[in-house]
């Protein structure tokens, strides 16, 4: 979360095995996956290969997700989570 906060994609890998601890579970924005580590590299070589402007949206994309995932308590969303 920190590094898409910062415009930095992040990978992140899945191991089946292992309890899932992905804090941005069902989300692809500027986010790639890999289930082997053997295939970290090929997910570096496809975000180097995203054309720029594409690249720039992504990193938008994730800043605005991690600005609503982390965004401040309130009394109002409080008792909006309550009430559901």
């Amino acid at each position: 979360i920190e590094a898409v906060a910062r415009g930095i994609p992040a990978i992140y890998l899945e191991l089946p095995d292992v309890l899932d601890t992905d804090p941005m579970f069902g989300w692809e924005g500027f986010k790639w996956s890999v289930t082997e580590p053997a295939d970290l590299i090929s997910a570096l070589q496809r975000i180097e290969a995203t054309p720029e402007s594409a690249f720039q949206q992504l990193q938008r994309a994730g800043q605005e997700y991690v600005a609503t995932y982390l965004s401040p308590v309130t009394e109002a969303k409080l008792a909006s989570f309550v009430e559901s």
